[in-house]
């Protein structure tokens, strides 16, 4: 009975790959849904699998990243935030290479690659919309202040009133 499925699915490859393309795309939300509830689910197990995985398989993760940076940068950002690398490419370019804050390039080196970081995609975690490009020191600024513009404000404020005339 193995074999007979085995060789069926073999001699009907194409047929196959078509009915599960069809079934995919009429059943799109149902299989996200149970995805994300299966995820959330195992979340811990998986967690924990993964990162032992990682431990027990180091070289193999290192010389991967390597390999595939550029694709796992594309991936990343169209995951994460939904853009693709040609439209991050034009919000640097009107930002002139800069951070949209400080106005400085970015100086943080990665610990991973010992290269300088790319500037970071700063978004409206509301409404997942981009507001520019950051160094690492100005995300982690808005993220510690957790882009509340009346904390901001109150830190001026303090800098101002407290400001050290020499």
């Amino acid at each position: 009975m193995e074999n007979y499925y085995k060789n069926y699915c073999l001699k009907n490859k194409e047929k196959l790959s078509l009915k599960k393309q069809e079934y995919y795309e009429k059943n799109k939300e149902k299989i996200s849904l149970y995805a994300k509830k299966h995820y959330q689910k195992n979340k811990g197990k998986k967690q924990t699998y993964n990162k032992k995985y990682r431990e027990e398989n180091k070289e193999k993760f290192i010389g991967y990243r390597e390999k595939n940076k550029e694709k796992l940068n594309l991936r990343a950002l169209k995951i994460l935030y939904g853009i693709t690398l040609l439209e991050y490419n034009k919000i640097l370019e009107s930002q002139n290479g800069v951070c949209a804050i400080c106005k400085n390039t970015e100086s943080i080196i990665d610990n991973r690659t010992n290269k300088i970081r790319n500037l970071a995609v700063d978004h409206d975690h509301k409404t997942n919309k981009i507001r520019g490009l950051l160094c690492v020191r100005c995300n982690l600024l808005l993220g510690k202040a957790q882009d509340k513009i009346e904390l901001l404000n109150n830190a001026i404020n303090y800098l101002k009133q407290n400001e050290v005339i020499e």
